[in-house]
């Protein structure tokens, strides 16, 4: 397979927005595009990388050569989730939503061809994938994406909300750093949480849903997101894996 990517010199940048970073050679040979997006106090690049070593940002560098990725144009997705920065003006779940599908409605190769859409999120960045569904899916200035979305992959998104978003907003008020939105929105029984996870379950229809929780702890934390908040609860069309 030949390959187009991104040079050397920005491999390594967490850029935010929409990042395109492998194109095949023939652009009417893409069959869908594929989007990685991350979570808090992740990056576009960085998450995504073993060991956080640039040479191993694995979408890029090795997704091409499996045979399985053929004609799939790949992208990373990146906002400002880095939790230890002071945000003069605070966003949460919902601006970073409206932020996903807005450039993927915007962006000239994907909207210029009727392919797939598949959508990973890791952790926060499957809330974001969910509240970009919803927008997609009840503006109709986004329909022409809605009816494009085809799988999403959540790994690790705390569905139900998480304990540790909780110890995580405690040490930012003692810290003097105050109190972020989007953190205290993944906090568990959040009322955020709650009406983006009932929304949800009105517009994913069509949707193909795979969820990955975790089964052993994260030292020295534990689990992040336990196997109930890592669920969503929708039987249908809905396929499990523990990792």
């Amino acid at each position: 397979m030949s390959r187009k990517s991104t040079s050397d010199s920005t491999k390594s940048r967490n850029n935010f927005g929409l990042n395109t970073v492998y194109e095949p050679d023939e652009p009417t040979a893409v069959i869908a595009d594929l989007i990685f997006v991350h979570g808090l106090g992740g990056g576009s690049s960085t998450t995504w990388c073993l060991k956080r070593n640039p040479d191993y940002f694995w979408p890029k560098e090795w997704l091409p050569e499996d045979p399985g990725f053929e004609g799939v144009r790949i992208h990373s997705f990146g906002y400002n989730a880095n939790w230890a920065t002071w945000l003069k003006s605070p966003v949460d779940v919902h601006a970073f939503g409206q932020s996903l599908v807005e450039e993927l409605r915007s962006d000239p190769k994907i909207h210029a061809q009727n392919t797939r859409i598949v959508l990973v999120g890791h952790s926060m960045g499957g809330l974001v994938i969910k509240k970009a569904c919803i927008l997609a899916k009840t503006n109709p200035s986004f329909q022409d994406i809605g009816s494009r979305l085809h799988s999403f992959y959540f790994l690790g998104t705390p569905h139900r909300g998480s304990n540790l978003a909780g110890t995580l907003s405690n040490l930012l008020r003692v810290s003097g750093s105050g109190r972020r939105p989007y953190v205290s929105g993944l906090e568990t029984k959040s009322e955020i949480i709650r009406v983006l996870n009932d929304e949800f379950r009105i517009h994913y229809s069509g949707i193909h849903l795979h969820t990955f929780y975790e089964s052993l702890p994260t030292s020295p934390v534990g689990m992040i997101v336990d196997i109930e908040s890592a669920t969503l609860g929708i039987l249908s069309r809905t396929q499990y894996l523990s990792v």
